[in-house]
């Protein structure tokens, strides 16, 4: 999140931007905006391995993904819930 918040300070988005504005507005930002997330210190080996982790109970199964490399393969109904509510996450049907 903390690269996002420096995103939105640096070139003074509204709160009611898209992803998808950003991406077409800012393209070679977004891209070094995901590269950043999935590099060392990025949201990818930090943030996201804790979301299948619970307090009190440790790892959760099913797990929400899969990580392949730079990407996230979302499992079972997934998909459909984050679809539901794309002005916050970006899904990509593969």
């Amino acid at each position: 999140m903390r690269f996002i918040r420096e995103e939105v300070a640096a070139l003074s988005l509204a709160s009611n931007s898209t992803v998808e504005d950003y991406r077409c507005k800012h393209l070679e930002r977004y891209k070094s905006l995901a590269l950043r997330c999935c590099g060392l210190g990025g949201c990818f080996d930090e943030v996201v391995p804790r979301f299948h982790n619970v307090r009190g109970i440790g790892t959760v199964e099913p797990k929400l993904f899969v990580q392949a490399g730079n990407e996230l393969h979302l499992q079972g109904e997934v998909g459909d819930f984050l679809s539901s509510r794309h002005r916050i996450v970006e899904v990509s049907h593969d």
